[in-house]
């Protein structure tokens, strides 16, 4: 996925303005688009008896975007099995704004999978990265 868009960026660096690369290299990314994600927060409430709690709520609805796994080429090694790391990203708009911590549903292939952001996103003009972790429910 990087690579094809660093191609694009070389072949069009001989000529125009950086923010008109910048608009064609996120049309590309944008066309990879084919999934969609819902992006939970906890959110400070007011309990009826008074008290504070949290609750979740969706900030984000019905978002477009791209997962993507890729296994880390580092093998591990245990008494029993070796086992390869997978790496899962959620490509994305830059401007939106996604917390660490928060549970991202993603719609891929018409299956609703759950993740958990695993940290602060790479954020680039074209999109950004969210590394992300599969979310265990706590129920």
């Amino acid at each position: 996925f990087a690579k094809g868009i660093m191609s694009l960026l070389l072949l069009e660096k001989s000529g125009g303005s950086m923010a008109g690369i910048n608009t064609r290299v996120r049309k590309a990314v944008e066309s990879l688009y084919f999934d969609s994600c819902t992006v939970y927060e906890y959110c400070q409430v007011i309990n009826d008896n008074k008290s504070t709690g949290f609750k979740e709520k969706a900030v984000i609805q019905d978002c477009p975007c791209k997962l993507s796994y890729e296994t880390d080429a580092n093998t591990s090694q245990s008494e029993t099995a070796d086992y390869k790391k997978q790496v899962i990203k959620l490509f994305m708009a830059p401007e939106l704004i996604i917390k660490a911590g928060s549970r991202i549903d993603v719609k891929h292939l018409d299956r609703v999978l759950m993740f958990k952001c695993s940290g602060e996103p790479l954020i680039y003009p074209s999109h950004q990265e969210v590394m992300l972790t599969v979310y265990e429910s706590k129920a």
